[in-house]
């Protein structure tokens, strides 16, 4: 149980969203409507897991998390777009290490903005918490 690789989280705040919610339910509509009527609860509790799982792989994104507070979305579509770059050239036999190492680079400056940009934002918070004389919401 702990070496299985946990399913990725899936952006289900966007079924709200018509057009994701209305792809969602004719994916698992078009499913159900394949399978048979067998009285077996068991089963058809199965078929139907199956398929909520099937349209959520289809139609909702994951959602990507950040290890570290700071970093935005913009550096993780960096380091997404750096990990297909590596991708693709395992597949092909090729190094693509300009391109790969470019993204690097990027990645890093983007890193350290994010994390400046971080600093800054809660050194603002805490001058004016202090400002305040509001210890409480200083210590957060």
């Amino acid at each position: 149980m702990k070496n299985e690789k946990r399913e990725p989280r899936r952006a289900t705040s966007l079924l709200a969203d018509i057009r994701y919610g209305k792809n969602f339910n004719d994916n698992i509509a078009s499913r159900l409507r394949d399978t048979e009527d067998n009285n077996d609860i068991e089963h058809d509790y199965a078929t139907f897991k199956q398929s909520i799982k099937e349209a959520s792989e289809r139609t909702l994104p994951i959602i990507q998390h950040a290890r570290q507070i700071w970093i935005s979305q913009h550096t993780l579509k960096l380091i997404e777009e750096r990990r297909l770059v590596r991708l693709k050239s395992l597949e092909n036999g090729r190094t693509a290490n300009i391109q790969y190492r470019q993204l690097t680079n990027r990645i890093r400056k983007s890193v350290q903005k994010d994390k400046d940009n971080w600093i800054d934002g809660m050194i603002t918070k805490a001058q004016i918490a202090a400002d305040k004389h509001d210890s409480k919401s200083f210590s957060k």
